[in-house]
């Protein structure tokens, strides 16, 4: 995919593993990201997992940005989805900001319609390994839990939850076109660094 011209197209595979456990393998282009969230719904039965932990993202004073809009966007159509999904928002005060990540997704879903019973704030967290590590102590041991970021964001965000020793399917966001060059390159950064530092 990306190497080599596809004239007939490709497929994507997603597993949905149903036991006393849900386990989601597998991902799709975020292009596909609607579609794929549909089947999961039709192949789940209407299950869904009990918490959707959703990371934070950039702050203008009190108001989302667009990246940080986008997933707040997909979380309101996932909770409409999954009516006994809780989301912790996750995501503490910016330097240069007025009010928590958290805060502003919670006060942006409400205004979405998105009841304020379906919501937890958790306002630690200042980069993402520590959204997932205290959106955890937040959520019951025997819970099942997914992870909602963006597009960009997904390998790192995949690796850290990989590294809390829980199954976290990871749902997509689309960025909007005109934010994607300059978040893919402060992300491959990020993921520099982190990988020298041993944290990836």
């Amino acid at each position: 995919e990306g190497q080599y011209v596809v004239p007939n197209g490709m497929a994507y595979n997603s597993y949905a593993i149903l036991d006393q456990k849900v386990a989601i393998m597998d991902t799709v282009d975020a292009g596909f990201t609607h579609e794929w969230l549909d089947n999961i719904q039709s192949a789940l039965e209407g299950r869904a997992p009990d918490y959707l932990i959703v990371l934070g993202a950039r702050v203008h004073g009190s108001r989302p940005g667009s990246i940080l809009m986008s997933r707040i966007r997909e979380t309101a159509e996932f909770l409409r989805k999954s009516p006994k999904t809780v989301a912790v928002l996750s995501g503490g005060i910016p330097r240069d900001a007025e009010i928590s990540e958290a805060a502003c997704m919670e006060r942006e879903l409400l205004a979405l319609g998105i009841p304020k019973e379906r919501l937890i704030r958790e306002e630690r967290s200042k980069k993402t390994e520590e959204n997932l590590l205290y959106a955890l102590t937040l959520i019951p041991e025997d819970a099942t839990v997914a992870l909602l970021t963006s597009d960009f964001h997904a390998f790192r965000a995949g690796r850290h939850a990989k590294r809390t020793g829980k199954s976290l399917p990871v749902f997509l966001a689309s960025s909007p076109k005109k934010e994607l060059p300059l978040a893919f390159m402060r992300e491959q950064v990020a993921v520099f660094v982190e990988f020298f530092l041993g944290k990836l």
